[in-house]
């Protein structure tokens, strides 16, 4: 049986008999569409398996079904996997790149800092919050999980909403936050999280980020959400293995 987990990577398991499994690594980027990827990867592992071995046709496999993803050009896909196919096998068995299984994923728990308030047209953040859990990550909502702060609550309540929210950082992996505008609180959590070494990723889907400390610091600053799911693929694969 032949698991692929998008850009998790890919485990093959052998039969009932046998406890093998080979697993091998994605090849992470951004991708264009994924229309046909499955079907390029298992075109190109059932043609290299035989010649090469599991490992190298898994790996074959799975660099041009990434590379298949990236563009709609059939010459530039021809290009491409023509390159990859001139790798040696045995640099090829060898390929790092991220590997993620999917049962693991919901351990890490992936701090969304944004304006996440009732008045604020929060699509962005619900696209970011659904792409997560498509990939089944556990996105963390201070806002809804802590409650929204009023400006006449009792400074006792806002208190605790704050504690609650620095508590609920420490216990996450990562951060992704949304720039919607500058919003005072979402910048302040882009610096602890800085502070305390946490992968950090801001997805700017309108382009305002332009402060130099903001777009140099954090690990990935882009307003495409694939580029920022990609970023918390490969940061979240080093966490878990570091």
């Amino acid at each position: 049986m032949l698991l692929k987990e998008n850009r998790g990577g890919s485990r093959l398991f052998g039969p009932k008999t046998s406890s093998t499994v080979v697993t091998v690594p994605a090849q992470v980027r951004p991708i264009l569409h994924s229309v046909g990827v499955g079907d390029c990867f298992n075109a190109v592992f059932v043609a290299l398996r035989h010649r090469h071995g599991t490992r190298a046709a898994l790996n074959y496999a799975s660099s041009i079904a990434a590379e298949y993803a990236s563009t709609i050009q059939p010459e530039e896909i021809q290009d491409a996997a023509t390159a990859v196919l001139r790798i040696d096998p045995g640099e090829i068995r060898e390929l790092s790149g991220v590997q993620l299984p999917w049962e693991r994923r919901p351990a890490i728990n992936v701090y969304i800092a944004a304006p996440d308030f009732d008045w604020v047209d929060r699509k962005p953040i619900e696209e970011l919050k659904e792409a997560l859990e498509y990939h089944n990550f556990t996105p963390r909502m201070p806002i809804r999980e802590n409650g929204q702060m009023r400006a006449e609550d009792p400074p006792a309540e806002k208190s605790r909403i704050a504690m609650a929210d620095m508590t609920m950082l420490q216990e996450c992996r990562l951060m992704v936050a949304v720039m919607l505008y500058d919003d005072p609180g979402t910048l302040i959590e882009i610096g602890l999280a800085l502070e305390r070494n946490m992968p950090t990723l801001v997805y700017d889907p309108y382009g305002r980020a332009s402060n130099l400390m903001l777009t140099q610091l954090p690990n990935v600053v882009s307003s495409d959400l694939d580029e920022v799911i990609a970023g918390v693929f490969t940061l979240a694969s080093k966490v878990l293995n570091d």
